[in-house]
């Protein structure tokens, strides 16, 4: 198998770990099976518990598409990545001015 045979977001199964493809590339690609929101507490740039694992060419052969499996059993898991939802095409962390910080204590609003 080579690189062409896969795609971004892609249901798989290798080595009985279910996921998804999330970076191909001719050395490697990984497979996202864990894909949590985190608590608001956690302070996380992302706000999501990504983990991958990363697998090399010689077993790309063992990777199963899981897509005929879902549509065979009539499954449909909406996806729970910002990545599935809207394609990587979100602006994550853009920049905004945030109220009370010091710099509005030093120079109040003219009125």
């Amino acid at each position: 198998m080579n690189k062409s045979d896969f795609e971004l977001l892609q249901p798989v199964e290798w080595d009985g770990i279910k996921g998804y493809i999330s970076f191909i590339d001719d050395a490697y690609l990984t497979i996202c099976f864990i894909d949590q929101p985190l608590p608001k507490s956690a302070n996380s740039r992302w706000g999501r518990h990504y983990v991958s694992i990363l697998v090399y060419p010689q077993f790309w052969h063992e990777i199963r598409s899981r897509l005929d499996e879902e549509e065979k059993e009539g499954i449909h898991v909406p996806p729970t990545s910002d990545l599935l939802q809207f394609g990587r095409c979100r602006s994550v962390g853009a920049a905004h001015k945030q109220n009370g910080t010091r710099k509005d204590e030093r120079h109040p609003p003219i009125q």
